[in-house]
């Protein structure tokens, strides 16, 4: 998937699918005790996590440098869980006032700003050597003029990183 895809592609796949694996767990909060309803809610749920872990790391992995990556490493991995720990800790709370249904489309809605947030990313940030710069990802020959994906960028022949 890591060469078949853009990072940031594979970002917004693994996003999308953990957003709304949640809303499995709503169908499931109105079937209870149906076994096949929990396997597939469960299943997906620990699929989707997976690949927006694995990808998610891929991405802290790009954007440190080579000089400082143990430091980075450790302060970008500790703010990526900073977030669910303290938010988990309220979860308990607002399922006993609200319910689960609720609880499940909360935690959907509050997946659409990360989805808002990793579509400004790669419209602004260059990561890895897959990114295309020049938005010509279409590779059918068709473009013979190279549209630049960001006016930002300069045409040097290395693009600014960021880890610069």
């Amino acid at each position: 998937m890591a060469q078949r895809f853009r990072m940031m592609h594979a970002m917004m796949i693994g996003a999308i699918l953990a957003c709304a694996t949640n809303l499995l767990f709503v169908l499931l909060t109105y079937n209870p005790g149906s076994l096949p309803f929990m396997y597939v809610a469960v299943i997906f749920d620990n699929l989707a996590a997976g690949l927006a872990s694995a990808v998610f790391i891929a991405f802290l992995s790009a954007l440190t440098s080579i000089r400082f990556t143990a430091v980075q490493y450790a302060i970008f991995s500790s703010l990526m869980t900073l977030i669910p720990k303290v938010m988990g800790g309220y979860s308990g709370a607002i399922v006993d006032n609200m319910g689960y249904p609720f609880f499940f489309i909360f935690t959907f809605a509050i997946g659409i700003p990360i989805l808002v947030l990793i579509y400004f990313v790669d419209k602004h940030i260059v990561i890895g050597d897959n990114d295309d710069i020049y938005g010509d990802d279409n590779n059918d020959g068709s473009s013979d003029k190279l549209a630049k994906a960001n006016p930002n960028l300069t045409d040097t022949k290395e693009p600014p990183r960021a880890s610069e």
